[in-house]
């Protein structure tokens, strides 16, 4: 998932931030509905999903349109590929437009767009971007991602038992010392494992410094977990559909 990603909001930055601790195989943004019929990808399992154009009619729902003679080609916020297997939509949103009857309705043709597909769709709210967490989340996204064989789980150990107890730099330091390697080196490992939920803490007590003892450490297998039915993830996201 290593290349650049199109957001329209600080919200949708925030979601992306948020679902990249589930460490996925890839994340789409600003994903393109099909008017009619069902995408190659899904056709084999759902051939007979249906459009956006297809759904409205079915729901009684006037379908947005560019002009009178064509029709808007609807997008999901967020497409995310949790694995091979797994794979949720995110609806980024203000809780404000929540309650706007007309995007309500586009909401339905959306949601029902990704039941076709067994897929399930999530909303992601102001309300679930936690003001400290995001902006720990974009300290850990300040450097270039590098391949996860280069941070390997026993270096990760060793950050966790240096730093649970004395400050994040000092731990670091020592770190890059016995390894031979520059200290910012160290230090974007460490952000790389913790952006992509390799290196878990509590991210919401307080904006992580480095000079600072950050909360418990621990390291996982491979970031957060989806569930079984991959309906809810560790953003914690409102269910549709």
């Amino acid at each position: 998932m290593e290349r650049n990603h199109d957001l329209l909001s600080d919200l949708e930055r925030a979601a992306l931030l948020r679902v990249q601790l589930l460490s996925p195989l890839d994340v789409r943004e600003q994903y393109p509905l099909r008017l009619e019929g069902v995408e190659e990808e899904f056709e084999s399992e759902h051939p007979d999903a249906r459009g956006t154009m297809e759904i409205a009619e079915a729901l009684g729902i006037r379908h947005p349109r560019v002009s009178a003679s064509d029709a808007l080609i609807m997008t999901t916020d967020l497409l995310v590929d949790a694995s091979a297997e797994k794979r949720f939509a995110v609806y980024v949103k203000y809780t404000k437009d929540l309650v706007n009857s007309r995007k309500k309705e586009l909401r339905a043709i959306e949601a029902a767009y990704w039941y076709d597909r067994g897929t399930r769709m999530g909303v992601f709210t102001e309300r679930d971007a936690n003001k400290v967490e995001i902006g720990n989340l974009l300290m850990f996204a300040s450097t270039n991602l590098v391949g996860q064989d280069l941070v390997p789980s026993a270096f990760l150990h060793r950050v966790v038992a240096k730093a649970n107890h004395r400050p994040m730099k000092e731990a670091l330091s020592e770190i890059a010392a016995e390894d031979g390697l520059a200290y910012g080196t160290v230090v974007d490992k460490v952000k790389w494992a913790c952006g992509t939920g390799n290196l878990c803490m509590d991210l919401t007590r307080k904006r992580l410094l480095w000079g600072d003892v950050w909360p418990t450490l621990h390291v996982t297998g491979a970031g957060l977990a989806v569930d079984a039915d991959h309906t809810e993830t560790e953003i914690d996201l409102e269910v549709y559909g």
